[in-house]
C-alpha cells in the first residue's frame, strides 16, 4: 500500500493506492488555492476512482466540487453530513477540550476564509466503496463522521487527532458520541491511525491512553 499526505493548512488528506486502487480522502481548504496543482504533481487526478469526505467540515471539503467538475472524481459522503456541504457550512463545532477553548476563535476567523461552493455527493457512504474499504460510523465530531479501515491502515478523519496530545478531537457536536466512537476505534487491532489533523500513531497508543483512564477511576 501506498500512502501520501498532502497537507491543506492543518487538515491531512491522504491519497491512498493499493492492489490497483486508487482513492483520495478529503479535499482539504478552499482557501488553499494550491491543492489541486499539489495534487496533480504527485498523480493524474483522473486516475482516482473516488474522494471520500470523513466529514462535511469546510477545512475536509473544500475542493470536493473543483475534483470532480475538473477530473470527474465522484465523491462520498455520510448521509448525516449532507446539510453542511448543502449549506456549505463554516461552522466550528462546540469546543470539548481546554485546547480547544483557546483556538476556537482562531479557527473560527480561518473558516471564514475558506469558503467553497455547496455540493451533494454523488455517493452516501458506505455505498461507491471499493470491497476492501471497510467503513466505519463515527459520529460525534459531526453527526456523520466515519473513519475507513483499509488493511492496516486506518483513516480516522477528525474522529482521533495527534496534536500535541492524542485521542478526541478538541471539537464535537456530540462529546458522548465523539467518546464513544473513539472507544470504537481504539478496539481495531493492530493498525496504524492516520488522522485528519496531525501525525499517524499505532493504535497502541490509543489503547494504552484508554488502559491509564481505567486505571485512574478504579
Amino acid at each position: 500500500m501506498n500512502i501520501q499526505c498532502i497537507r491543506s493548512g492543518m487538515t491531512n488528506c491522504w491519497l491512498v493506492r493499493w492492489s490497483g486502487r486508487t482513492i483520495l480522502i478529503d479535499a482539504g481548504s478552499a482557501a488553499d488555492r494550491s491543492f489541486a496543482a499539489r495534487l496533480a504533481r504527485i498523480i493524474d487526478p483522473r486516475m482516482i476512482e473516488l474522494l471520500v469526505l470523513t466529514h462535511g467540515h469546510a477545512d475536509h471539503v473544500g475542493h470536493a466540487s473543483l475534483l470532480r467538475e475538473q477530473f470527474g472524481i465522484p465523491v462520498a459522503l455520510s448521509a448525516a453530513d449532507l446539510p453542511l456541504v448543502q449549506a456549505a457550512s463554516l461552522c466550528v463545532p462546540p469546543a470539548c477540550s481546554p485546547l480547544g477553548r483557546l483556538t476556537r476563535g482562531s479557527l473560527i476567523r480561518q473558516m471564514a476564509k475558506s469558503r467553497y461552493p455547496g455540493f451533494a455527493p454523488d455517493f452516501f457512504l458506505p455505498d461507491g466503496l471499493p470491497p476492501s474499504v471497510n467503513f466505519i460510523p463515527c459520529p460525534g465530531h459531526t453527526p456523520g463522521s466515519c473513519a475507513l479501515l483499509i488493511g492496516e491502515s486506518l483513516f480516522a478523519g477528525d474522529a482521533a487527532m495527534r496534536i500535541i496530545s492524542t485521542g478526541m478531537p478538541w471539537f464535537a457536536e456530540d462529546i458522548t458520541a465523539a467518546w464513544q466512537s473513539l472507544i470504537r476505534i481504539s478496539g481495531i487491532a493492530r493498525c496504524t491511525v492516520y488522522p485528519g489533523h496531525g501525525h499517524p500513531f499505532r493504535i497502541e497508543k490509543l489503547q494504552h491512553i484508554f488502559k491509564q483512564k481505567q486505571r485512574n477511576f478504579l
